[in-house]
């Protein structure tokens, strides 16, 4: 009995030590577990902190702050949402929010929690690149190139911000200040491929001077042979120049690095078209169809096949599928399918 007594006393008091440490004791706690980057240790040390005091700013804080760092990034919305409640008005907590926006697809509350943090600190280059980061993903070219020139006149060395201000240049159709700020990308880490890739895009796309672009991407390439842009930008640039089968080997090295891409499959089977090369285009435009009820290209590609290929049931098959997709692009193609009906 006496043995047991004992037992129950060292829990009694052992759970009575632990019921009077305070919420800034557990906070300290949490922060050394923060500065040993054990983030969810901390987390849930700051879950006891604000156990305690469920208005401890600094705990909700740093606890979004770690919630972010291991990628839970709803958890860390939630987070800084009620610490910016706690005290409103503080940059960093509202970027850390603009940040778990950002992460998790909301750009556009991502861009809200950006613009409110550069209006408190006007200064805040990274609040003006993501919000100029943000506004590229939604399309909003305009706002997105005020925000990057805001970043880049804020801290003439953000290397990430000039490659966004590039971006939104070429969208904007400003090719020569695009490849100025794809240069000044370039300038500042020439080991990086992204700015190779920019310019490249500009001739490409906007120029549609393919040889500058294959001289851009090839470098791009060589930079970072492991990021599937420039070998499919190559392959495309070639497929555009009708060097099918010089395409064809840089389409397979991008499908390569990403397996479930169907716009390298697309140009692959496109190459394959051209050369008559009809089983391995079937080949490929299969693959999509099967992934993607909805695509119109590889049905359209598809249906030429078929022709050339005199089947003309599975001709038919391609028609009806594209009919019953039943967009503007889809109908049109139907109808020059039509034309090879015997």
């Amino acid at each position: 009995m006496k043995k047991i007594y004992g037992c129950f006393l060292f829990l009694f008091f052992g759970v009575s030590a632990i019921a009077q440490i305070s919420a800034v004791e557990w906070y300290n706690k949490g922060k050394k577990l923060q500065g040993e980057k054990n983030y969810k240790a901390a987390i849930d040390i700051y879950k006891k902190a604000i156990e305690k005091d469920n208005n401890f700013f600094d705990a909700w804080y740093e606890m979004g702050w770690c919630q972010n760092e291991i990628t839970n990034y709803n958890d860390a919305v939630l987070s800084l949402t009620k610490a910016d409640q706690l005290k409103p008005g503080m940059s960093s907590v509202i970027f850390e929010l603009g940040y778990a926006n950002e992460k998790k697809g909301s750009y556009s509350d991502a861009i809200f929690n950006y613009r409110k943090c550069a209006i408190i600190n006007p200064n805040y280059a990274s609040a003006w690149y993501h919000k100029g980061w943000c506004e590229n993903q939604i399309e909003i070219y305009d706002s997105a190139y005020y925000s990057c020139i805001n970043a880049v006149e804020i801290s003439a060395v953000y290397r990430e911000a000039y490659d966004e201000l590039g971006f939104a240049c070429y969208k904007l159709k400003k090719n020569e200040e695009a490849i100025n700020a794809y240069r000044q990308s370039i300038n500042l880490d020439p080991s990086k491929s992204a700015g190779f890739n920019g310019i490249g895009d500009v001739f490409k796309s906007n120029y549609k001077n393919y040889d500058s672009a294959i001289a851009y991407y090839n470098i791009a390439y060589e930079k970072n042979p492991r990021n599937k842009k420039a070998p499919y930008s190559i392959g495309w640039c070639l497929n555009e120049k009708g060097k099918f089968d010089e395409a064809i080997p840089y389409l397979k090295n991008a499908l390569a690095l990403d397996i479930n891409d169907n716009n390298t499959r697309t140009e692959l089977g496109y190459a394959y078209y051209k050369l008559k090369n009809y089983d391995d285009a079937l080949f490929q435009f299969t693959l999509i169809m099967n992934s993607s009820s909805t695509d119109e290209l590889s049905r359209y590609y598809a249906g030429f096949c078929y022709y050339l290929k005199d089947d003309q049931y599975n001709l038919k098959r391609m028609i009806d599928q594209l009919q019953n997709i039943n967009t503007t692009n889809s109908l049109r193609y139907v109808e020059t399918l039509k034309k090879y009906i015997k």
